[in-house]
Order: C-alpha cells, then structure tokens, then sequence
C-alpha cells in the first residue's frame, strides 16, 4: 500500500529508497504498522496477495466508503451530493499489455484478453471501475471488476472501441448488482456515456433501482433525436421549454442554452431528453469554442431543475480523468508489480485504495496549507523521504498521542442551482 501511496513507481524504488539506512527502514516500517522495524521482502508480499481473493479487498474499497458515509462525511458536506444523491460512474481501461514473448505467461493467466491484427498477436488486461463522482472533481473508488476471458464474447479482432465496449457491457449487470447488495438503500444515479444509450442497459439501471443520465450521440437511438427535433419547431415550445445564460469571464461571453423534452416513446416507453449547448465568444465577438451535450435522463424535467440535472450528467468525465491519474501521475498502474495474475489484480485495486486515501487527504485543512502548489504526485512522494530522513522523531511528536478531528474544506467545490 505504501509503495502506491507514496508514488515510488515500483517495489524496486520502494525497497531501494526505504532500506536506504536501519532508521529509515524502521520509519517506514513503523508507518506501516510493522513493529519489528524491518520491512518484508517483495517475493514475501506477492506471495501473501497471491492467496487472496480480490474481492476481500474490493470489500475494503467499498468499507472505506460505507465508513466515510456512516459518520456523516456526505452529511457534513452535502456539496458532494447533489440532491443526496451518489453520482456513479463506470469505465473500463487496459492496464497491461504483452506480447507471446513477455515474461507473463499469458496463456495460463486467466485475465489475459488475447488480441489479433492478421498474424501479429498480443494480450491485455482489462479492468472495469466503478467509482462516485462529485463536485469539485473528487473521486471515490467503489468497485474494481477485472475482465475473465472466459467471460468475453467479443473475437479478438474487433476494434479497440468496440472490444473495451464489450468489456463494459458485459460487466455492467455484475458491477451494478454487486454495489446494489453492498449498499441496497443508497440513491444512486448512473453517470454512462452513449454506450449505454439503449433499452437493455436502461432495463438494467432500472432493475437496480438507480436513476441516469445517459449521453445520446448523434446516431444512436434516431426516432429520439427525430422526435425531439420536431417537438422543437412546434411554435412557442423552445420559450416554454427553453433555459438560457450568457455570463463573462475573463473578457469572454459564454452563452448557455438547456433544452427539454420531457416523455419521448421509445420501445414501448418514455425517455426526459436534455440538450445542452456552450458557446464561447472572444472580446471582439468571435466564437472560439462550441459544445454540444445531448443526455437520457430518467427523472422528469422542468425549467427548475435543468441546469442542475446537466452540472450533474457533465461529471462523468471525472472517471475518465481517475485512470489518467493512475496511470500518469505517479501510481503506475500499467507498471507490473507482480507477474502473478491474482497478485497483479490486488495491486491494482490497492492502487485504487491510495488513490482514494491521497484524493481526500489533500482536503484536510491542516494539509492544504502544508501542500500548497506543489502537485500531489511531488506532495506524497516528500512525505516518504521526509518519513525517511527524520526516522523515529515524526512518531515521537506529541500529537499522535492525542485525539486529532480531522477536518475537511471544499471551498473550490460548488453545485449550481437553477436560477
């Protein structure tokens, strides 16, 4: 857990940087909770993760949160919940890639998805994330479901796209079944991007008991998009259904529109339909930049809570944003900790685990100050050292022998609200 926490990009670097003296190996060993002073070796770890189920320690994700909840952090901070409700997002990304050639033996290891472009042939692993979004881009990872291949139905000669899309789809029932038992009264709402944007999928939200805000790209789902286009013409709708802001910032005029349509048929039921469009204009009235968002939303739309439902649908891309942090700022994620699959899959849900711990910690106010501008791949990795260099002393202060209320402050974080 330390050699992710603290973004030393490998046991290797770990070992080499924490033994690098007897007092620096008992620091860090005692922040570990080792009373021996010594630190395991890496083959001994291994050999411990290999004999566990990832399930005991996706079940430690999803504690994290059920205590975060059960002593009224959410309460305490009812920003990061609009409406009381969890946004959940889901997404899936390839974590390790090899060839035949690899040292992995990829023919024996059960989360190999092989790959084939005519006759070169590779193999990855592929995992499916399931994490809460908020405001104030702040992530909680809940659930981490690798992709078996036995599972997967899709040839290994389909596209990128549409292999991580099978990947998605297949896992989809599981992952929201398992976190609908852990936690069966919780609201939760579905963050899906257009993947999701059909019948079955919706059933299966639905089933779950959740609400969503699916995106609807051009394309997909046509008889909506139809529909909702002529309901558009009919004389008087756009002024009756219609949301409109301009606002500046930094001499540029940002022009906001939300469109609604509320009760759309499609397959025999009904479907809320919001459309959402951004331009932005230079000082000289120059437009530099357009958005459009089209979304499926499951619960009825008004005039009051329009802009507010799309604040909550753009969140979505927060998840994506996670895996660009694990895999780029210092966690590693791609990198092989261990060779051995079920080993290898501890790892990584670990590295979700000190994502999460970092994600929050760097919101406690006694942190903010200390932190500062520095980013939190530099921050975490200056704590180790500092654990390292002044050994037993840190232990030794005086308040870690008393009760410390930690405190959070998410002044950046902010939930519009319908004018």
């Amino acid at each position: 857990m330390a050699t992710v926490l603290f973004r030393m990009g490998s046991k290797h670097a770990f070992h080499r940087e924490g033994r690098e003296t007897e007092n620096s190996e008992a620091a860090i060993a005692k922040f570990a909770g080792i009373e021996s002073g010594l630190l395991p070796d890496s083959k001994t770890i291994d050999d411990v993760l290999n004999r566990l189920d990832y399930e005991e320690i996706n079940e430690v994700l999803m504690g994290v949160f059920e205590v975060l909840r059960k002593n009224k952090f959410f309460v305490s901070h009812p920003e990061l919940t609009p409406n009381g409700i969890f946004h959940l997002a889901v997404d899936a990304e390839t974590i390790h890639k090899y060839t035949p050639e690899s040292a992995h033996d990829c023919e024996q290891c059960p989360y190999c998805l092989k790959r084939e472009r005519g006759e070169t042939q590779w193999y990855v692993h592929m995992q499916v994330v399931a994490s809460i979004v908020c405001p104030g881009n702040i992530r909680i990872p809940l659930y981490v479901y690798p992709i078996h291949a036995k599972t997967l139905n899709c040839g290994g000669d389909a596209s990128d796209e549409k292999f991580k899309q099978e990947c998605e789809l297949s896992t989809f029932p599981l992952i929201l079944k398992r976190i609908r038992e852990r936690f069966p009264k919780l609201h939760f709402c579905i963050l899906g991007d257009s993947l999701y944007a059909n019948g079955p999928a919706m059933k299966i939200v639905k089933e779950n008991r959740m609400d969503f805000a699916i995106v609807r790209k051009e394309g997909s789902m046509k008889t909506v998009g139809q529909d909702c286009d002529g309901m558009a013409k009919t004389p008087g709708y756009e002024s009756a259904s219609q949301v409109k802001e301009i606002t500046t910032e930094s001499e540029k005029t940002i022009k906001r529109s939300w469109l609604f349509f509320n009760e759309v048929e499609y397959q025999n039921t009904k479907l809320n339909i919001l459309r959402f469009d951004e331009q932005i204009f230079d000082k000289a009235g120059n437009q530099i930049n357009y958005v459009h968002w089209e979304w499926i939303i499951s619960w009825k739309l008004s005039k009051r809570n329009v802009i507010a439902a799309a604040d909550r649908a753009r969140m979505r891309w927060l998840e994506e944003d996670l895996f660009n942090s694990v895999k780029n700022r210092g966690f590693k994620i791609k990198h092989d900790y261990s060779r051995n699959p079920k080993a290898q899959i501890v790892w990584s849900i670990l590295i979700m685990l000190a994502f999460l711990v970092t994600e929050l910690f760097t919101f406690i106010k006694q942190v903010i100050p200390i932190k500062k501008n520095r980013s939190l791949k530099d921050f975490m990795r200056s704590i180790f050292f500092d654990l390292c260099k002044l050994c037993q002393k840190v232990f030794q202060a005086p308040i870690l022998r008393q009760l410390v209320q930690i405190r959070y402050c998410f002044e950046k974080v902010y939930y519009r609200s319908n004018p």
